[in-house]
């Protein structure tokens, strides 16, 4: 499928609209990434990452921040990326992480306001897995230009089924701290963990020895 092309620059005065609430974050803690609310600056490497095209490397002025408005986007965006079996590290993490007041997102969800720009809410709901992000990560960079625009709401390609929503934040002023937080394997959230990659046929295994601890 081809997908929109990007403006070459960024542009002011973008429809957006208010985060609501906190955002779910399923990841593994690594010196990189010490803890839920720490952003990445090293890309591009995923869907709308805004860092220059190229190898990917650190940009220090550059971050991104990924999550979902649902434990089970996040779970199904994490784990069921193809094998039929994953492993689950005993220290990920599933945490809330609150996103600050006055954040400002761009709808892709919204088709009538994509298409104010050209754009469609395919962007965020087309598997790319096998073609790469290079469109999409040169919609972010354009986001990223944009005065006033802190992050997007998008489907999520692998609950776009579900109605799924995926958030990615841009600038660190709209991350907020961590809220509550549990092992991924813990009661509190394994059965949800469970039974939501099972729907879609992954199985988990829980790993005593992680190769990335």
């Amino acid at each position: 499928m081809t997908l929109p092309t990007a403006p070459a620059t960024g542009r002011r005065d973008l429809p957006v609209v208010e985060a609501a609430g906190p955002i779910w974050r399923i990841w593994h803690p690594t010196t990189r990434t010490p803890a839920a609310n720490a952003p990445r600056y090293h890309g591009p490497l995923h869907r709308f990452d805004p860092h220059p095209p190229g190898p990917p490397r650190v940009h220090g002025e550059v971050l991104v921040l990924y999550g979902s408005l649902a434990f089970e986007v996040s779970a199904l965006e994490v784990f069921a990326r193809g094998p039929s079996v994953v492993d689950v590290c005993p220290t990920m993490r599933g945490t809330l992480v609150n996103v600050a007041r006055m954040t400002r997102l761009f709808d892709l969800t919204d088709p009538d306001v994509a298409a104010h720009l050209g754009a469609t809410p395919r962007l965020g709901d087309t598997n790319l897995d096998t073609v790469g992000y290079g469109r999409t990560q040169a919609w972010g960079r354009f986001w990223h230009a944009s005065p006033g625009v802190h992050g997007l709401r998008y489907l999520s390609c692998r609950a776009s089924e579900r109605g799924g929503i995926a958030v990615v934040l841009f600038r660190r002023l709209a991350i907020g701290a961590p809220r509550d937080q549990h092992r991924v394997i813990d009661d509190a959230l394994w059965p949800y963990l469970v039974h939501t990659l099972d729907a879609v046929g992954v199985a988990v295994n829980r790993v005593p020895d992680c190769p990335r601890c």
